[in-house]
């Protein structure tokens, strides 16, 4: 059997293992797209995301897939194919918190499957087009492909992949240094999966004498919000590590909702946060509380439903009243925020 049909045969077989329907990867753009879903539906899945808000996270994708595959066909970047399946197969097969942390760091086939084509101080007009570096933006429409900082360099560039900006050792404040990431045991800053424990915490004001990595963990105590793995949360009087939990599942102590939910006092389960339209204002047992709306705001004082943001001119409080998210408190008008983008076509 010829790599390229046994490749294809496996990349059935973990569609099929992994029951998530992965979508073509046949060029950049379709790879481009199938790559986003597939981080979406992992994302979601791990932090228990309320379907609403989840319709929210792909709003860009089509737009931002059809400029990369603009990049290859312009030739200042490449695709290769057999990557982008070995990519989006890998990471559909995995369970949904472990594809959130791969995604975060992505494998080599992930890594590789796009390259950039074009070199240091060469014209650039995507993340995507430099071959070592990083582009640099000098205008609106382009910028200049540059030179990452290097471990202990300071981060006056962006760091280059697999290191991370850290605190300078030396104290100084102005920039910090791009560090490698650390195993467990080892220095902050830490690799997917650990926590940086520094006692920061803990009652009293505690410290640790060295911070280091530490295993996240799914139970337990903790004192730190980043303590707990992927799909857990620190919470509670006593704090400890619980799970999120979906839309209709039990939530209080033990569990907590996840995003765009909350826990409903009148059922112990977990509701969605109201949309337009809805109540957004809850009496019970003579205590009212206001909830976030999905899209749009509360008019608490008013309706007390979920209204359609307002357009400029219009009289507003509060910023989260106005589609522009901006009001001027002097003269409580919904004001726009001046920018117009620029539409750029690359060459």
């Amino acid at each position: 059997m010829h790599a390229r049909s046994l490749f294809a045969c496996l990349a059935v077989l973990v569609t099929a293992c992994s029951g998530t329907t992965v979508g073509s990867t046949a060029d950049a753009e379709h790879f481009c797209t199938t790559l986003s879903n597939l981080l979406v539906e992992k994302e979601a899945e791990c932090f228990k995301v309320a379907p609403a808000v989840r319709r929210d996270y792909a709003d860009q994708t089509p737009e931002r897939c059809a400029a990369t595959q603009h990049e290859v066909d312009a030739g200042r970047a490449s695709y290769d194919p057999v990557k982008g399946a070995a990519c989006a197969h890998g990471m559909a097969a995995l369970p949904a918190c472990s594809a959130y942390a791969v995604g975060m760091d992505p494998t080599a086939d992930c890594n590789t499957a796009l390259r950039g084509a074009v070199p240091t101080m060469g014209a650039c007009w995507s993340a995507t087009d430099c071959a070592d570096g990083f582009c640099a933006a000098t205008s609106q429409c382009g910028g200049q492909c540059l030179a990452y900082s290097t471990e202990g360099q300071p981060c006056t560039a962006p760091c280059a992949p697999g290191l991370v900006c850290a605190a300078d050792p030396s104290g100084d404040t102005t920039w910090g240094i791009c560090s490698k990431l650390s195993d467990a045991g080892g220095p902050c800053p830490c690799k997917q999966g650990l926590y940086c424990e520094d006692g920061s915490g803990l009652p009293g004001g505690q410290s640790t004498a060295t911070p280091s990595c530490q295993p996240q963990r799914e139970s337990g105590f903790c004192h730190q919000w980043d303590a707990c793995a992927a799909g857990f949360v620190c919470a509670g009087d006593v704090s400890s590590c619980v799970p999120l939990v979906g839309l209709g599942a039990s939530c209080g102590a033990a569990a907590r909702c996840g995003w765009g939910s909350y826990c409903d006092p009148a059922t112990s389960a977990c509701a969605a946060y109201p949309d337009l339209g809805q109540p957004c204002v809850l009496t019970r047992d003579g205590t009212t509380a206001q909830l976030p709306c999905m899209h749009g705001w509360c008019d608490a004082s008013g309706t007390k439903k979920c209204v359609s943001p307002k357009a400029d001119g219009e009289p507003c409080s509060s910023y989260d009243e106005c589609a522009s998210y901006a009001c001027d408190t002097v003269q409580q008008r919904c004001v726009g925020s001046g920018y117009v983008p620029q539409v750029c076509v690359p060459p």
